[in-house]
Formats: structure tokens, sequence, C-alpha cells
């Protein structure tokens, strides 16, 4: 069987620590199938994971090119040997999707048309289409409504990672759609070997900052997220021994850099650094070795509390809220500034007895989620048998 992966971004950790986890599981349940990705995002460390690259220059889902190269990709691949590989895209049996948070209002219909362009290219090929769990929605532009109705007509099985985004695409469907399910996202899954606790001699937390609070939070975010990720560096500087590490989860020569060096420029103290780590599973370990982590970007947190590790969330789309509600701490999460209660729950998880009951709570509920992916996974060996 020749399964190919699409919606892995190796820019974003997160999204990167989403395809090393479906390889993973992948390789764990069809160990005798090709796993290949698009050789778009060819690289040197994906190259460690045995993977095989699509003959074909198949970009991602939310690129703006993505119909012209699914088009041309032929004579694309004959111009540039980047794009060659060594399995024919008429040779895939079942394709997983794993965009992350691609069909929303939030980025409009562009995403869903690509979408539907390959999922065109899936039926004529007899190829099955699987949307990983992952956020979706709102849905109110028409157009993004009529072309997510014909997804959902077209696509083989699709989970919602949360309530809130199942709600969304049930909403959209003519009937009770036996295709759409709800499972958490397959990040929660991926265990960290535990780690020895001398190394945990230097305590530190994180402190997670995301650009897209600037441009897709709310309003109110725009002039104080700077200025609130200040202040809780500052509480945590001024009530305690930590280290913090001002964790860059994306490329640092984006936003998210240019927002860690400002919170950095802010302090003296060299009890404040800025840390960018390449690897998504590294980040994952880093993340797993600290008191407790106050972030924006959806994966760190995610990454956090299925490692145990207390977290407070600045987010701005419902994904996080409904993340937070997973593990029974709604109350962590902040939409909007709340400055007060902000340094409240800092407070708390400074709190060695707090941090610790936190924690405890945290393991009884990855116990649960490690049992949910079972089941979803044998919805799907369920549907390629």
């Amino acid at each position: 069987m020749n399964i190919l992966i699409v919606g892995g971004n190796l820019d974003n950790k997160g999204a990167y620590l989403m395809l090393v986890t479906l390889i993973s599981e992948l390789k764990k349940r069809f160990p005798n199938s090709n796993i290949c990705v698009s050789p778009s995002i060819r690289d040197a460390e994906l190259e460690k994971l045995d993977l095989k690259y699509l003959d074909f220059p198949l970009l991602h889902i939310g690129f703006d090119r993505f119909a012209m190269f699914l088009k041309y990709g032929n004579i694309i691949k004959l111009l540039k040997k980047k794009f060659r590989g060594e399995i024919k895209f008429s040779e895939i049996d079942i394709i997983f999707d794993i965009s992350g948070y691609a069909y929303s209002d939030f980025w409009g219909p562009s995403p869903v048309h690509n979408l539907l362009l390959l999922l065109d290219h899936c039926k004529r090929k007899n190829i099955k289409y699987i949307l990983m769990p992952q956020a979706f929605g709102p849905f109110t532009n028409i157009e993004l409504v009529s072309g997510m109705k014909k997804v959902l007509e077209n696509v083989d099985l699709i989970f919602a990672r949360d309530k809130v985004s199942k709600t969304h695409l049930e909403q959209i469907s003519n009937q009770s759609n036996k295709k759409v399910d709800l499972f958490p996202d397959i990040t929660l899954n991926y265990s960290i070997s535990e780690t020895n606790s001398d190394e945990k001699s230097d305590k530190y937390c994180c402190i997670v900052p995301n650009e897209r609070m600037l441009d897709k939070g709310k309003e109110i975010w725009k002039g104080n997220y700077v200025k609130v990720m200040t202040k809780v560096v500052d509480q945590i500087l001024t009530t305690s021994d930590l280290r913090i590490n001002i964790l860059v989860h994306d490329t640092f020569n984006g936003g998210d850099g240019i927002i860690a060096s400002k919170i950095k420029d802010a302090f003296q103290s060299d009890r404040v650094e800025i840390v960018a780590i390449s690897d998504a599973i590294e980040i994952k370990k880093f993340i797993k070795k600290s008191q407790f982590l106050i972030g924006s970007r959806y994966h760190s947190i995610a990454s956090a509390l299925s490692s145990d590790v207390p977290a407070i969330g600045l987010g701005w789309s419902h994904k996080y809220q409904m993340l937070f509600d997973d593990y029974n701490l709604s109350s962590y999460i902040f939409e909007t500034p709340n400055e007060l209660e902000i340094e409240n729950l800092t407070q708390k998880l400074l709190n060695t007895d707090h941090n610790k009951v936190l924690r405890e709570q945290l393991q009884l509920v990855n116990k649960e989620i490690h049992k949910k992916f079972k089941d979803m996974w044998d919805i799907i060996i369920d549907e390629i048998n």
C-alpha cells in the first residue's frame, strides 16, 4: 500500500510534529507500506524517517499556486529535479490530510478550493482521503460553505479535534454525516520518554509567542499582547528563581522571533533567554522538562498539556478553548487580555503544591486520551479494509 501525507509544514513546528506523529503511527500499523510526502517539503530531518517522495510537486493545500502545480505538475517536475520522487501519484492508495487549521473563515475559500481539486483527482484514481483530527470553521462565507459541503460529500473520513469544529461541520451537512467524528489532536498521543530527574535541577518555564495574535486575534490584543507577555515575564522574575525561556515555536526569522526579541529586550536579566530549536520532537522534550508554559502557539500548549505540564494559553480561535476544555482547565485560556487573572493563575503555577495537583489532573486526562486514539485507528483501519 502506498500512503501519501499532505498538509505537512516544516516551518511551523506544530505542523511538523503532526507530520512526525502520523509517520510514527502509520509505521506501527502498516509496516509494509510505503509512506511518502511531497518533494516540495524535502528536508534533511525527514530523510532520517525512511520516507519516500511523491513523483509530483504537490504543494501545501493552503498555497496560492496549488492549482497551477496540480495542473502542470508533470511538466514542472521535468524542469526541476527537486520535484521528482519514487512514488507516482497514480500509485497512491490513500491520502492522510494533516493541514491543521486550513479550512475556515480565517483563511478564506482558497484552501477549500484546492482541496476540492485534489479530491476530484482522488475520485478519478480511486484514492481514499482521510482528514485527520484538526480544527474546522467557522464557515459563514457562502463560497466556503458551498465548498465544504462538497468536501463532506467526497472525503472518506473527516475527524474534528474539538466539539466546536464538529458542530461547524455538522451545520453545513444536509444530513447526519457518518463520515464526521470527534477525536483529539494526534500530537497528544506522541509520548516523550521520561527524563532523568537530574535534568530538571536547573528549573525553567517556557513563554511561547505567536505573531497570529496580532493579525488573527481579537483587536484588543494588538496593542496589549507584548505588554501582557512582558508583564508575565516580570512577575516570574520577581517572584521566583526560575529561568525563563522565550521559545520560538515557528521559524526564528518570522514574527514570533520579533516578538520574542521585544520581550527579551525589556529585561537585563541573564535568567531570560530566547530559545530556538529546529527539531519538533526536541521542542516537545524541552517543553516536557519545563515547570509550566505560558503561550499562544497551539501545538506548544498541546505539547505541554499532553506531557503533564501545566499551561496558560492566550489564544485567537476556538481551538484553544476546546483544548483547555478537554483538559478541564477552561479558566486557563484567554481570548481577551485579563491581566489580573493571568497574574493570579501564573502565581498558582509557581506554587509547587498547586503545580503538582495540576500535573496529576493532566495525567488522568492523558490516559483517557490515549484510549481514544485506539478507537480512532480502529475506524481508519476498517475504512481502509
